[in-house]
């Protein structure tokens, strides 16, 4: 498998539109909306921890890949097709100048921690059986919180962002 050519970045594209709702779906916005609307569609605060778990991880990862494309002016569906990587993360963070510090990017997106968010999606995708999902149960009460504190804490705070700086791309 051969390298990707690298993003182009697009400063006036569309997605980076600052509006959410029906007419602009596949915007940045839209889809950092959609996180918490599909948490309460699956009812997730009543899910056992472990499908919480997953839930709540995928949502912290749109929000982290959301913020890597915002960044680098990506149309959306670009950022989306990427891997996210925790260095680009923390970039990202500072250039946009949210208030997300490193030990809340390192207790979820850290990969190789046998204490962090990822390290444990990553377990349940590659090796999944009782021993990891019982390993999930038992971290979970921790990590869930730690993942719904950070879609809750920082979601509206990108969405700020992209008003502030990108309200301009609005008819």
């Amino acid at each position: 498998m051969g390298k990707r050519a690298p993003l182009k970045e697009a400063p006036t594209h569309w997605t980076l539109k600052p509006a959410g709702g029906n007419k602009y779906k596949g915007t940045y916005f839209r889809r950092l909306e959609d996180i918490q609307r599909g948490l309460r569609v699956i009812d997730a605060s009543r899910m056992p921890s472990g499908g919480r778990f997953l839930f709540l991880y995928y949502g912290c990862e749109k929000l982290g890949k959301g913020i890597v494309g915002i960044h680098k002016t990506w149309a959306a569906d670009d950022a989306y097709d990427q891997s996210l990587h925790l260095s680009e993360l923390r970039l990202a963070v500072c250039g946009l100048r949210l208030d997300i510090s490193d030990a809340e990017l390192n207790a979820l997106f850290v990969s190789n921690d046998k204490t962090t968010a990822r390290y444990w999606r990553n377990e349940i995708v590659h090796n999944f059986g009782p021993w990891n999902v019982k390993t999930i149960i038992k971290h979970s009460a921790t990590l869930n919180k730690q993942m719904h504190d950070f879609l809750e804490s920082h979601t509206s705070s990108v969405l700020d962002f992209l008003k502030r700086t990108y309200g301009h791309l609005l008819p």
